[in-house]
């Protein structure tokens, strides 16, 4: 079971996608979440790293999630691709 659920819109096509993520690291210090982040990068574990902020009342907590690209088709991986690399950023997460 993942920690996480991230929804995301296709830039291209408009298509609405949900992926699940697990919880690499959590922290209100964003350094450690860093640390961790950069180190999942340069290993091949079959993950995309993405690292997301939550404000929660007047504080923000930090979250190093890993998507599993296993299951996902290379028209899905694509898609992601894209909403990562939108300047818009209509990628939203929950629990």
């Amino acid at each position: 079971m993942t920690d996480f659920k991230i929804r995301f819109r296709d830039p291209q096509s408009g298509r609405q996608m949900e992926v699940e993520a697990e919880g690499q690291k959590t922290s209100w210090s964003k350094g450690t979440v860093e640390e961790s982040f950069d180190a999942a990068t340069v290993t091949n574990d079959g993950q995309i790293d993405v690292m997301v902020d939550e404000s929660v009342w007047s504080f923000k907590k930090d979250h190093h999630l890993g998507i599993s690209t296993e299951s996902m088709s290379t028209e899905d991986l694509s898609a992601l691709k894209r909403a990562l690399n939108d300047q818009a950023r209509n990628i939203f997460y929950f629990s």
